[in-house]
């Protein structure tokens, strides 16, 4: 889960199991017959984990809940994330190394 990596930002944000199935249990009472529980789910955890953060840590949680979505789709690989959370100082080895490209070379500078 996401939010456990959280509690590398802040000791303080741990959450339950039984935060999890009540917020579940919640989020499938509400989900129509045309709505997808997985959203929903996703909607009410980015919601109820949001109140219980730090202003700072608001927009890497929102960070790293897009990044998962864009992983398990296979819409970012590792090695372009790497790229993101190192500042561009990542070193990348492999098949991947060679087509990743600086998309915009004539104002970003290697």
């Amino acid at each position: 889960f996401i939010t456990v990596t959280l509690a590398q930002l802040e000791p303080t944000y741990q959450f339950s199991l039984q935060f999890f199935t009540r917020l579940l249990a919640k989020t499938s009472l509400e989900t129509g017959a045309k709505e997808s529980v997985e959203e929903n789910f996703r909607l009410a955890l980015f919601r109820d984990v949001s109140r219980s953060l730090f202003e700072k840590d608001r927009l890497v949680f929102a960070t790293l809940l897009v990044v998962g979505k864009l992983k398990l789709h296979s819409l970012i690989s590792p090695a372009e994330w790497s790229i993101c959370v190192t500042n561009g100082a990542a070193t990348l080895d492999g098949p991947e190394s060679s087509s990743l490209t600086n998309p915009v070379a004539e104002w970003l500078s290697e």
